[in-house]
């Protein structure tokens, strides 16, 4: 009868923790409420921003609402936090335009929990990177496809290229969408021959570790160091 009665009581201070963890989740995550703005003032703020790795957002107008178009995705509503703060539904990113010291707006900021970049404002998109017939390099970075372009331009090969493309990928957004070091895996078709070749440069195993099957899976070593794999290492043997 005492543990029914310690049990219930642990069962409802187990409820009543998660009920107050769930209340403080969601006051921390709740959206703020949008504020009433002249919908004129999306007109400054509408128009073509850059950022430093070559990615463009389009701010526009429509209407009462501002929305933010990025390359392959659905276009999302800004909010109104402030007059210059914006905020997205369910998101913790936030918008905040900037004004020169004419009142021009001339830069945003894409705020993201503690990391920021700032889009300079452009009056019209980026030229796309120019290329001819058979040269083809495709990233998700422009600086990076730009790297590949010039590479192949040079009269460089498309294993050289790939390795540029792949290094500049690294410098321009390691640690984002990219690994600082990721894992290498290539198919490379060698047309004079007919060959196809395929490498593999991923993860290694610790150094002096002589047997893989006794790294430890929780604590202590790991086979994620990188000692003599991932994508540096194999650009060596790949040329």
């Amino acid at each position: 009868m005492r543990f029914r009665r310690f049990a219930g009581l642990g069962l409802a201070i187990f409820a009543l923790c998660g009920g107050i963890a769930v209340g403080i989740y969601y006051l921390v995550t709740k959206d703020p409420t949008p504020i009433q703005v002249n919908p004129k003032l999306y007109d400054d703020y509408a128009g073509y921003y850059v950022f430093p790795d070559g990615y463009p957002v389009t701010i526009r107008r429509e209407g009462d609402r501002l929305v933010s178009i990025t390359p392959e995705h659905t276009p999302k509503q800004l909010f109104p936090e402030t007059e210059t703060q914006f905020f997205l539904k369910a998101n913790p990113a936030r918008w905040i335009f900037h004004r020169d010291s004419n009142g021009h707006v001339d830069y945003a900021i894409s705020r993201w929990k503690k990391y920021e970049e700032k889009g300079e404002r452009r009056a019209a998109l980026p030229v796309n990177p120019e290329v001819t017939n058979a040269l083809i390099a495709a990233t998700t970075g422009g600086k990076a496809t730009e790297a590949g372009l010039e590479v192949l331009k040079d009269g460089g090969s498309a294993v050289d290229a790939a390795i540029a493309t792949a290094l500049c990928e690294v410098v321009h957004a390691g640690g984002s969408y990219v690994s600082f070091a990721g894992p290498m895996m290539m198919v490379y078709y060698d047309a004079a021959s007919g060959r196809v070749f395929y490498l593999d440069a991923q993860y290694a195993t610790p150094l002096e570790e002589g047997n893989p099957t006794s790294i430890p899976s929780t604590g202590g070593r790991t086979a994620l160091v990188r000692v003599h794999g991932g994508r540096a290492s194999g650009a060596r043997p790949v040329r």
